[in-house]
């Protein structure tokens, strides 16, 4: 009987992971029978076999982490854990070359490599930009929301890991960029062939390109480089590893830098008198609105006064118009022709 290969395909989240499953599944890999669905980001599916992904996740919250991911540290695990590990992969395994995809595997290695020491472990990875701006775009993740570093914190973290295992463990580990993948997909075929995994070459629709989005904005790339020196030191290390040579950050001429100064100063500038512009709005409408308050005030007192001249010329009308007028009136004539 041929000895299975067991591969186990981890990376950050949002960096081909699930591509890179997808292709090895077309070519052949049994990756899993009951998988992840599609979701928002993963129009194809996650590739991910829920049993696999479950026990990342409990091992996770055992730890007290988020269950995605997202809080990565050193995690501890019990005998009973290791037991249950066991288990599941002596279901898993049929006697075929087979494997599982999950992000989480990076965070729980140490793990799964005390199980199944032999095992290729297959690392994707991708620039740190990119993986940022396909969080963003994503959207679904609140721990982003409101302190957007955390993304590129995080990337560290997993790629640490992944740089730390495999300088360790060089002969049974694979590492790609996700960008080589990309370019030719059957360079990781051929590469797991080498190794005696047994996988069909002659696929020749391997993946959709259109679905997998390449930032290639060299103003990213520069930010990173200038204002995360220690993630871009992080990527380098990967870059060197994989001798991808042929796609280097390109410096950025200084002009370049500054124009965008520029227009995102002026971008500022605008949205600042913007705001300043509706702050004079509000001012002025209120200034009007109290004006108004007080001509209503004055048309009233006008109104009462308007009244009161009314009844005063009544009663100075009723006044002369009684006997007692006309009597007084006739009496100071009287006087007037005496004197």
């Amino acid at each position: 009987m041929i000895d299975s290969k067991c591969l186990i395909i981890a990376g950050m989240h949002r960096s081909g992971t699930s591509l890179t499953a997808s292709i090895l599944q077309k070519a052949g890999l049994n990756i899993g029978d009951d998988l992840v669905g599609k979701g928002k980001g993963n129009t194809k599916g996650h590739f991910e076999d829920i049993d696999f992904v479950n026990f990342n996740e409990n091992i996770l919250i055992n730890n007290d982490c988020n269950s995605v991911g997202w809080e990565p540290k050193k995690l501890y695990y019990s005998y009973e854990l290791y037991q249950k590990g066991k288990v599941l992969i002596s279901e898993k395994n049929k006697g075929y070359d087979w494997g599982w995809k999950d992000p989480r595997n990076t965070l729980t290695l140490e793990f799964w490599h005390t199980i199944l020491p032999n095992s290729i472990k297959v690392f994707i990875y991708r620039s740190p930009w990119e993986v940022a701006d396909s969080l963003f775009r994503r959207a679904t993740d609140h721990e982003f929301k409101n302190y957007p570093e955390n993304s590129l914190e995080i990337w560290n973290e997993y790629n640490k890991q992944i740089l730390s295992y495999y300088t360790n463990n060089t002969d049974n580990c694979l590492l790609y960029n996700i960008s080589d993948i990309i370019n030719n997909p059957n360079i990781i075929i051929a590469d797991l062939q080498k190794k005696g995994v047994r996988l069909n070459n002659n696929n020749q629709d391997l993946f959709d390109s259109k679905i997998f989005k390449s930032d290639l904005d060299p103003l990213k790339k520069q930010i990173i480089q200038t204002y995360y020196p220690n993630i871009y030191e992080t990527y380098k290390k990967l870059e060197f590893l994989t001798k991808n040579t042929n796609t280097p950050i390109k410096a950025i001429e200084p002009s370049s830098i500054l124009l965008w100064w520029q227009q995102n100063s002026q971008t500022e500038n605008l949205n600042q008198e913007i705001i300043q512009l509706g702050i004079d709005a509000e001012k002025t409408n209120s200034i009007i609105l109290l004006k108004e308050q007080e001509l209503e005030k004055i048309k009233v007192n006008l109104s009462l006064t308007e009244e009161n001249l009314a009844l005063k010329s009544d009663e100075i009308r009723m006044i002369k118009n009684s006997k007692f007028w006309k009597a007084r009136t006739l009496l100071n004539k009287l006087l007037f022709r005496h004197k």
